[in-house]
C-alpha cells in the first residue's frame, strides 16, 4: 500500500471540512489555535482567506508525513459522538479513492487512519485468462476486438504498465456493461441510477452504469468495489487532470481491477446465461 498522499481534489474537500464541515473551524483564531495545537504556529497573513490559509498549511502538514495525526485531531475535537461520527464519515469518504479510511478500534475506541482492504495478491492464471464474452449480447467482431483488447491488457499488467492496464479494463467493462443496458433497456431506464434519461446508453457514464447494473443484480460487486481509477476513469485521461486529482497508482490497485472486472464480466455472463443469451457462436 503506498503512503497517503492527497491530490489537489482531495485537498479542497478536506479544506472544506475543516473550514465549514460538521466540526469546522468558521474562524481564524480557532483556525490558527487549532494548527498551532499540531505543532504548526503558521500564522495567516493579513487579508489571507480562511481557506487559503488552510490549504498553505496543509500543504506543510503533507510535506512533513503528518496527514494522519491532522486527521486524527479533527475527529477528535468533534464536540460530540455525533459529530465525531459525521467528521469520521466525511473523512473516510475523502480518504476511500486512495484506498484508505479512518476507522475506529472496537477494543479502544481510538481512531486510526488504515488501509480501506485487506492487500490483494498479484491477479492468478485463472484471474487473467479470458473471459467467455460469447455469453453476452456482442456481435463477433465485438468478441473478437474484446478478447484482442483483453490479451493486450494482460501485457501491460505483466509490463508493469500500470495506468494503461486499468484504461483497458476500463474500457473493456464499460463496453460489456453498455450491451447489457441496451439489451435490458426497461430495466435500466428504471432504475434509481438511470443517467440522464435523454442519452444512449453508450454514452452513460461507466459508475452509472456499474450502480444500474448492481441495483438490478446483474452483478454483484458494490460500488466502491472496483478502484476509483476504474470507475472513473474519464476524469484521469488528462496528464493535467491526473497530476492534479488523481489517487497514486500502485500494483495493488491494477491487481484489485483485474479480481473485479473480472467478476463482474461473469456475473454478466451468468446474467445472460439466464437469459438465454448465446450471441456470438
Amino acid at each position: 500500500m503506498t503512503a497517503l498522499i492527497l491530490r489537489s481534489k482531495a485537498i479542497r474537500q478536506l479544506v472544506h471540512l475543516i473550514i465549514d464541515g460538521p466540526a469546522g473551524y468558521r474562524e481564524l483564531l480557532a483556525l490558527d489555535t487549532f494548527f498551532h495545537h499540531l505543532g504548526y504556529p503558521i500564522d495567516y497573513l493579513q487579508a489571507e482567506s480562511r481557506s487559503k490559509y488552510t490549504t498553505r498549511v496543509l500543504a506543510q502538514v503533507q510535506a512533513d508525513g503528518q496527514l494522519s495525526r491532522l486527521l486524527l485531531q479533527l475527529v477528535q475535537s468533534g464536540s460530540s459522538e455525533q459529530v465525531q461520527r459525521q467528521v469520521q464519515a466525511a473523512i473516510s469518504e475523502i480518504l476511500l479513492p486512495y484506498g484508505f479510511t479512518l476507522g475506529q478500534d472496537r477494543g479502544t475506541a481510538e481512531f486510526r487512519v488504515a488501509p480501506a482492504t485487506v492487500p490483494v495478491s498479484s491477479p492468478t492464471t485463472e484471474e487473467l485468462s479470458l473471459p467467455s464474452f460469447q455469453h453476452l449480447p456482442l456481435s463477433e467482431e465485438e468478441v473478437a476486438l474484446l478478447e484482442d483488447r483483453w490479451n493486450e491488457a494482460v501485457t501491460l499488467h505483466r509490463a508493469g504498465a500500470f495506468r494503461m492496464t486499468l484504461l483497458a479494463l476500463s474500457l473493456i467493462l464499460e463496453h460489456v456493461l453498455s450491451a447489457s443496458l441496451y439489451y435490458f433497456p426497461k430495466q435500466a431506464r428504471s432504475s434509481d441510477h438511470a443517467s440522464h434519461f435523454s442519452l444512449p446508453f453508450g454514452d452513460w457514464k461507466l459508475d452509472a452504469m456499474l450502480n444500474v447494473a448492481a441495483e438490478r443484480s446483474w452483478i454483484s460487486l458494490k460500488k466502491d468495489d472496483l478502484p476509483h481509477r476504474v470507475r472513473y476513469y474519464r476524469d484521469y485521461l488528462s496528464p493535467g487532470r491526473e497530476l492534479r486529482e488523481a489517487p497514486l497508482l500502485d500494483e495493488e490497485m491494477s491487481n484489485r481491477a483485474w479480481q473485479q472486472v473480472k467478476r463482474a464480466i461473469e456475473d454478466l455472463q451468468a446474467t445472460h446465461e439466464r437469459a438465454g443469451i448465446r450471441v456470438a457462436e
